[in-house]
């Protein structure tokens, strides 16, 4: 017999999630594999520690927080997923459907639709790994930088510490991000 898997944390039926998606616009299968994991009928929001080299590539948080420890102004300009070519990123080459620029100067939808800049919850979960390790230095360049950038972050913040389950290792580190916060 064969081990059991186990249970999966922060998950859902695909149908659930897709009733709240829908009215908000997000489609789910724009996600997959980014921060939800779609298998069986359940969608499931990808852990933080299951998103470290996909947030910061090989070299790991080590590396990107030696960069913003040793130059704090970087953190304006974090590079998430640092794996991906300029055609992921919406500068699709040619003309035609895929271009990434009507004639008005317009961004096209199929452009916005292959872009994977950093979200809000990618530079969070980001924070949350710098605090995983014991990054301290990196951490505060980022939020510093956060605070300049809008009450977005800290809002999605509280809202992600109202919704772990308290003996998760997320809660524990999204509010070791909050109180990290420079007021």
């Amino acid at each position: 017999m064969a081990p059991r898997k186990k249970a999966k944390r922060f998950s859902l039926a695909y149908d659930v999630v897709r009733r709240f998606a829908q009215p908000l616009g997000i489609h789910l299968p724009e996600w997959e594999g980014r921060i939800i994991e779609i298998e069986k009928g359940v969608v499931r929001l990808l852990p933080v520690a299951e998103r470290t080299k996909q947030l910061f590539g090989e070299d790991g948080a080590e590396a990107v927080a030696d960069r913003l420890e040793r130059s704090p102004t970087e953190a304006a300009q974090l590079a998430l997923f640092p794996k991906q070519t300029e055609t992921e990123t919406g500068q699709v080459k040619g003309r035609g459907r895929g271009r990434r620029q009507t004639q008005s100067g317009q961004v096209s939808d199929d452009a916005l639709r292959t872009r994977h800049e950093a979200t809000t919850l990618d530079r969070i979960h980001a924070a949350m790994l710098l605090q995983a390790g014991g990054r301290a230095n990196a951490l505060r360049a980022l939020l510093s930088v956060e605070r300049e950038r809008g009450p977005a972050f800290l809002r999605l913040a509280n809202a992600l510490s109202a919704l772990y389950p308290r003996e998760s290792t997320e809660k524990r580190l999204i509010d070791a991000v909050i109180l990290a916060v420079p007021r």
